[in-house]
């Protein structure tokens, strides 16, 4: 592992953390998965900022240099009734969910409307506290960015549709 170090700014002064080792371990989170699990024991809604800190040790005693937080970004309305009318993913959901109903349907972390953290896991600021509290442990956040997983109603649609490979319903 390099021992390198490389200074990371927070709000509250400067961590330096090691840089990146080789192989990096990495830990991937569904992070609306989670946050409803974390919220389910705290009876109570949690955001990013309010991950507890068990939590959060739990994760650092494995050993990590990275947690992932998949499906971080905003879902709007379209890609979720999209998913609803989707004959083939119903089956797939009642599979898994015996118990099914529509608002189980959140919408895929791969149908982004917006690079924004939503409101229900606290906005930026929640996301900015929870990677500090993740620096203090030594431990980095990896967000993606990939630009084919703009949802129908991203921005990028509209504004940027020479980006897109265009097609028909006929196309589908």
């Amino acid at each position: 592992e390099n021992t390198e170090v490389c200074p990371i700014t927070i709000k509250t002064g400067v961590i330096f953390m090691s840089k990146w080792p080789k192989y990096p371990l990495l830990y991937e989170v569904n992070t609306r998965v989670w946050m409803n699990e974390l919220s389910s024991r705290a009876d109570r809604a949690l955001t990013l900022d309010k991950v507890p800190e068990e939590e959060i040790n739990r994760i650092a005693r494995y050993g990590f240099h990275a947690i992932w937080l998949m499906g971080v970004w905003t879902t709007g309305s379209e890609p979720v009734k999209i998913a609803r009318k989707h004959t083939a993913l119903q089956s797939e959901y009642r599979q898994a969910l015996p118990d099914f109903t529509n608002e189980d349907v959140i919408g895929s972390p791969y149908a982004i409307s917006a690079y924004d953290v939503p409101s229900h896991l606290g906005g930026q600021y929640a996301l900015a506290i929870f990677r500090e509290r993740l620096a203090r442990r030594g431990i980095r956040l990896v967000l993606d960015f990939i630009f084919n997983h703009t949802a129908c109603d991203h921005q990028f649609v509209t504004e940027h549709p020479d980006a897109y490979i265009q097609g028909s319903p006929e196309d589908l």
